[in-house]
This record gives C-alpha cells, structure tokens and sequence, in this order.
C-alpha cells in the first residue's frame, strides 16, 4: 500500500505579524499528482495604510519536476467595509 498514491498533494502555510500594521505569509506544497509541477512555494506581504486599506505585494515559484523554476508576482489593494 503506497499512501502517496491516493494523496494529491500537500501543504503548509506559516503566517508572521510583524508589527501592528505589516504582516508575512509563506506557503509551501508539494504536488504528487501533477507532472509538470513538483513544489509550488508562494511568499508575501501586507501592510495596512489606514484602517480599511491594505496593500499587498507577493511572488510565486512553481518549480518543475525538470528541477527548472518559474516565478511569477502579484499585487494587491484590499478594501474593508
């Protein structure tokens, strides 16, 4: 019995607060299923510019069973009401 069979992969996520206002987010996977992407590691940062606005910034790795990597980022604006 092969439990790497039956699952489709795993993840992890680690959430800091820095400071009152700036916050960090790393999240880890490994992928069993696919064949094109083995790890996908996925980073970023928010910070709070006044009450019920924030502003994000992030990047992504997508790294290949061919041990190459693809990166990627996004940006973010977040209002609360």
């Amino acid at each position: 019995f092969d439990i790497f069979k039956s699952i489709r992969f795993i993840s992890s996520s680690y959430s800091q607060q820095i400071n009152d206002k700036l916050s960090g987010t790393l999240n880890i996977a490994k992928n069993f299923a696919n064949d094109f992407y083995s790890e996908i590691l996925r980073c970023g940062f928010n910070y709070q510019l006044i009450k019920n606005l924030n502003i994000g910034a992030g990047g992504i790795f997508l790294v290949q069973y061919s041990s190459k990597i693809n990166s990627g980022g996004s940006f973010s604006l977040k209002l609360s009401y």
